[in-house]
């Protein structure tokens, strides 16, 4: 029987830029699809890189450590582990709908708690971004620090 498996990629914070980490990520894609065509054992595959990215409101801009990773991400670790929903394979695509799930802190901590995020829309860099989900207390699966995620 098939198991899950989780291929991460990260450039640990080295580039600043989303559109650094999202091309690094990018050009592994073609390597992972390939093996993940000639693998018998894995039933999905992922990818993540993390980078900083501005966060701007009304009063100010902020940066905020982003973890961009492929829509197949959070279904590899199990739904469960988001409140709401995942991103979908849609959103993924080049062109897709612009949204993002948060963190717990980021969400108590800079969000101040609201009482449902969902529908919320934050915005990264200049462009709005709805907000689908929001991830569990404690939830950092190699990932320590990401406020906010995002599909690549």
């Amino acid at each position: 029987m098939p198991s899950r498996s989780a291929s991460c990629c990260s450039d640990n914070g080295k580039n600043t830029g989303s559109d650094a980490a999202l091309a690094s990520t990018l050009s592994a894609l073609p390597v992972w699809a390939d093996f993940r065509e000639r693998s018998s054992t894995l039933t999905e595959w992922a990818a993540i890189t993390l980078s900083f990215i501005s966060v701007s409101d009304e009063d100010r801009s902020v940066a905020v450590m982003v973890g961009s990773a492929t829509p197949s991400f959070f279904r590899v670790l199990g739904e469960q582990t988001v409140r709401r929903r995942v991103f979908t394979d849609l959103e993924g695509a080049e062109g897709g709908p612009k949204v993002a799930i948060l963190s717990w802190d980021y969400w108590q901590n800079e969000m101040g708690a609201i009482g449902d995020p969902l529908g919320t829309v934050i915005t990264l860099d200049g462009v709005a971004n709805e907000v689908i989900g929001a991830l569990p207390d404690g939830y950092d699966f190699l990932t320590p620090g990401v406020g906010i995620w995002l599909p690549i």
